[in-house]
């Protein structure tokens, strides 16, 4: 190969050779090699792309197009392997996200393409691009830039599924992660992948080392049950690439619960407790979930540990969620705001209720806010004040789920006959928001599994706390009717 690392020598000893192979450009100075000892093919990929189809090369060569990229996903900012470019931005819009979301499929002719593609170094012209200069380009901006000034056509393609391509973001090490750890989630039916795996052929040294760290909390906890073995090793390798250090507990099984476990507890059900969508009592599922974080917050007091992070097995980080974060926990800090509960995530049931903190600055469009009532437990960090807050209203003798208990402490439920049985509702709570935090799966999603629903329904007649004097009962529809409203 010419040596191109001196190139004043270089053009003495080589006075035949253009301006092409002396290109700031990498990518250009390899396509002039590959040109000058005639190879058929050169296909160019960035360091930090995934391919996850070994037949990328042979599937792209059998389409003999001149260039063409195979389209690869990013993980949130829809970032991939293309471009258009025309006067009409918004019809550009809409047939990018076409090809992208797959509504059409085959091989499209675009304006420019990056990151990975490959070059059929026979098509005609081709040779035309060793007269022209491209110093002033990047990499990807160039080879585009030369194929459109000598009229060879672009595409990418998108029948087959490739591979991934990182979030065009500034951290490029942190959008890799991303990828890393949104491919676990991406098996069929999102099912879960196993975790990619470092190649033989990398030398380990060169992969950069992740400082662990607890993201300045004293623990970091993940909720798991034992049987769900494939949620615990998705989880813990995604914490693990994120370089966050987190201890996982065993759940309390709903399967595996009985009734000398509730007598042993002293559970008793919030008296005429109905779930308002399937108006039924509470179920095993329910009372094993809500015991799992109870026992956490009974070991944080324990320990005197001052703020922790408790984790459900089905969180989904978003892109950047560790650097978002630590800047929001350092703003709240420096700003001397008291807090008992944070949610990281949450599916917010009344937001137009809902007041920003403006004493928190915000970091890259995410705030802080006074939630009202909101659902889910799947993220949230909690203070030492406020574990003790949620213990002290002993709420294992009028047991209700836990999504309901944590906005009847801050007093943001709506069901005001729930929260007459906690006379003490003076957790201070705020929400991260946008959330940092989402669950894997959804209900009626594929894949779904409730590790709650479908479990014995709990015997109220044997474990209902007594209904407090003059107490008003509510009818069941007036309360559906009250506080499920999904905005």
């Amino acid at each position: 190969m010419i040596n191109t690392h001196n190139d004043e020598k270089t053009k003495q000893n080589h006075p035949e050779l253009g301006n092409v192979f002396f290109s700031n450009n990498k990518k250009i100075r390899a396509l002039a090699y590959a040109l000058k000892n005639k190879f058929d093919y050169i296909f160019f990929m960035n360091g930090d792309t995934i391919l996850t189809n070994a037949k990328v090369i042979e599937i792209l060569v059998r389409k003999k197009k001149p260039i063409s990229a195979p389209l690869l996903e990013s993980s949130e900012t829809r970032h991939s392997t293309f471009s258009f470019k025309s006067l009409d931005v918004e019809s550009d819009k809409v047939l990018y996200s076409l090809i992208y979301d797959r509504k059409k499929i085959g091989c499209f002719k675009v304006n420019g393409v990056k990151e990975s593609f490959l070059i059929n170094l026979n098509s005609p012209k081709i040779n035309e691009i060793l007269e022209l200069n491209s110093k002033e380009f990047n990499d990807d901006e160039g080879i585009s830039y030369l194929a459109t000034k000598i009229g060879l056509s672009m595409f990418v393609c998108n029948r087959d599924i490739y591979g991934y391509v990182p979030d065009s973001i500034e951290d490029r090490n942190q959008a890799f992660l991303h990828l890393r750890i949104e491919h676990l989630l991406k098996g069929p039916d999102k099912t879960y992948n196993m975790p990619l795996k470092i190649s033989k052929n990398i030398d380990i040294d060169l992969i950069p080392k992740i400082k662990k760290t607890k993201l300045s909390f004293d623990e970091i906890y993940v909720i798991n049950l034992e049987r769900r073995a494939d949620r615990r090793k998705r989880i813990e390798s995604a914490l693990d690439d994120l370089g966050i250090t987190y201890k996982t507990v065993k759940a309390v099984d709903g399967r595996l619960i009985d009734e000398q476990f509730l007598n042993t507890l002293g559970i008793k059900s919030l008296p005429n407790y109905k779930d308002p969508y399937n108006d039924r009592p509470l179920n095993y599922g329910e009372i094993g979930c809500f015991l799992s974080h109870y026992f956490i917050w009974q070991e944080m007091v324990t320990k005197n540990y001052q703020k922790i992070i408790i984790l459900e097995d089905d969180a989904k980080f978003i892109l950047e969620f560790k650097s978002i974060l630590i800047n929001l926990i350092d703003s709240i800090e420096k700003s001397k705001l008291s807090w008992d509960l944070l949610y990281l995530g949450r599916k917010i049931m009344k937001f137009n209720e809902e007041e920003w903190n403006l004493d928190i600055v915000p970091f890259k469009s995410f705030g802080l806010i006074r939630p009202a009532y909101s659902h889910w437990t799947v993220a949230y960090a909690l203070s030492l004040d406020g574990a003790k807050k949620l213990l002290s209203n002993e709420p294992l003798k009028k047991l209700l789920p836990v999504d309901e208990y944590l906005p009847i402490m801050f007093d943001r439920q709506p069901n005001e006959y729930w929260s007459s049985f906690f006379p003490k509702r003076n957790i201070l709570a705020y929400a991260i928001h946008p959330s940092i935090i989402y669950p894997t799966h959804y209900t009626g999603e594929p894949s779904h599994i409730s590790d709650t629903e479908h479990t014995q329904l709990l015997d109220t007649t044997k474990f209902e706390s007594a209904t407090l004097n003059s107490r008003t009962i509510y009818d069941n529809k007036e309360i559906k009717n009250q506080i499920h409203i999904d905005l």
